[in-house]
């Protein structure tokens, strides 16, 4: 009598031990290099039937869906009744279906059919709660670079959000409302049309205060910005899939903000200096439009363990805000009067890359590495330089900043290049497995290197610019959300 294959009822599968040292030497090619899973997909091709047995599925089912529509766990899975399956192909299935914000874990088993052969497949997820907590809390350091820029020390920061999650038919909406001022609210669509198609609209209000480093493209001066009031923020995402992990993205976003703290990197700690202290921009605003190619083979949104990551995308960005007619020098942060206000504004039109690959060590123990790469040229109109950049264009405004310091705006394009690669190991403290009510505890150590350039020069650091940021901690989450402490270290320049 013919054996019958064995059936799969694990809902993971741990890939083999890997070792470290073809990790650390091949690295840079894989992660640039095609996905795993769609080389492995080829082998399987290439092979004879018997080698990788398939499953009849002739029904397909869903447990443990309390709020969530069972069609949307069913469309995200590219599952259907009727066709034959690999194992392996079901085990992506379920990463798929694990990658929804709303599902903690999910898994498979197979059944006897109707007859020899054939497979009834269960689908068992495990959701979050409708109702959700965050919290993170961390400690930052920074190097003489970054302390210079942002006028301040070490920082503690620790924020708290709760909110909620409201299911309706093939959607949901949510809110969270965080310490402070902020707010966030929105609705997803997994399901548009009959088909699977993700249909994404937020709005958020940030509260006072939060610094970013503007990304070096759009504001070529390498500045810190510090929003001095709220800010609103609309957003919409439109997400295509074209293969069970291959999709299109189209996102539109716009941020608006009636003033804002610009600080350029590595500025002057003398008075003396225009740009050595913050200027007040007024009227901020931020639009950008992107067009992605996405690949995502992960096995975990939060706490990936195996799988890629693969993002190539085209975007369009604008930066506007009015320079005001004052300009925060001196070490008490006096405001001095200048002799003029001016517009500044840049359009940038750039590209971007960004891979990151997972290998499971262990059990319990997975390694990481990302590339980001980001070309782009900006049409800069009324930049704050503090000196004419090689080559420049007419200067096109100037205005006395109340010290006798002239702050020179000029205008032109500039081409910028961004690379960033990053290092990640994680260790599981303990799985839901063990203590389920608990959930999952993870230690993290993120290690980046950053190199930025532009032609010409306009910030006052040093070019190229190079950046290491180092961070440490803990993450918790489970079916009431995501819990994160840590440490971090970031420098420029001066960190090497």
């Amino acid at each position: 009598m013919r054996s019958q294959p064995d059936i799969p009822r694990g809902c993971r599968c741990q890939p083999p031990r890997r070792e470290i040292l073809p990790i650390l030497l091949w690295a840079a090619f894989l992660v640039l290099a095609r996905p795993a899973e769609a080389k492995d997909q080829m082998a399987q091709d290439r092979r004879p039937a018997a080698e990788a047995p398939r499953f009849y599925v002739e029904r397909v089912a869903v447990e443990g869906t309390r709020h969530a529509s069972s069609e949307v766990i069913l469309s995200e899975s590219w599952l259907e009744e009727g066709i034959a399956y690999t194992e392996t192909e079901l085990i992506q299935a379920m990463d798929r279906v694990q990658r929804l914000p709303f599902v903690l874990d999910a898994g498979f088993s197979l059944g006897k059919g109707s007859e020899r052969g054939r497979y009834s497949l269960l689908i068992m997820v495990e959701e979050v709660e409708r109702f959700f907590f965050g919290s993170d809390l961390g400690y930052t350091t920074f190097g003489d670079s970054l302390e210079s820029a942002s006028a301040q020390g070490d920082e503690l920061t620790d924020s708290l959000s709760v909110g909620m999650r409201v299911f309706a038919g093939q959607g949901v909406f949510f809110a969270a409302a965080g310490n402070g001022e902020d707010l966030q609210a929105g609705y997803e669509r997994y399901r548009l049309f009959g088909r699977p198609l993700l249909l994404r609209l937020a709005y958020a209000r940030e509260g006072c205060c939060t610094a970013d480093l503007q990304e070096l493209g759009l504001d070529p001066g390498a500045a810190v910005w510090r929003l001095a009031d709220e800010a609103d923020r609309f957003e919409v995402t439109i997400g295509v899939p074209i293969a069970a992990n291959h999709s299109l993205r189209v996102n539109a976003s716009s941020l608006e903000a009636d003033s804002a703290a610009r600080r350029p990197l590595g500025g002057h700690s003398d008075a003396t200096s225009a740009l050595g202290y913050e200027l007040d921009v007024q009227d901020v605003g931020q639009q950008e439009l992107e067009l992605a190619w996405v690949f995502d083979s992960t096995d975990d949104p939060v706490f990936p363990t195996r799988g890629d990551a693969l993002t190539a995308a085209v975007g369009l960005r604008w930066l506007e805000g009015d320079l005001s007619q004052s300009a925060a020098v001196g070490p008490g942060l006096e405001t001095l009067a200048s002799g003029a206000a001016a517009e500044m504004s840049s359009r940038l039109v750039g590209v971007s890359f960004f891979g990151e690959r997972h290998w499971p060590l262990s059990a319990r123990q997975t390694v990481s590495l990302s590339l980001k790469l980001l070309a782009s040229r900006t049409e800069v109109d009324r930049l704050p330089v503090e000196s004419d950049p090689d080559d420049p264009t007419p200067i096109d405004a100037s205005a006395e900043t109340g010290n006798g310091s002239e702050l020179t705006l000029w205008s032109g394009d500039v081409d910028s290049f961004e690379a960033d690669l990053g290092a990640r190991y994680s260790l599981s403290l303990w799985g839901p497995g063990k203590i389920r009510r608990l959930g999952e505890l993870r230690w993290e150590t993120v290690a980046g290197l950053i190199y930025i350039e532009t032609s010409p020069t306009l910030s006052l650091a040093a070019h190229p610019l190079w950046g290491l940021s180092v961070s440490t901690g803990i993450a918790l989450r489970n079916t009431w959300g995501l819990f994160r402490i840590g440490f971090t270290y970031l420098d420029f320049d001066g960190a090497l």
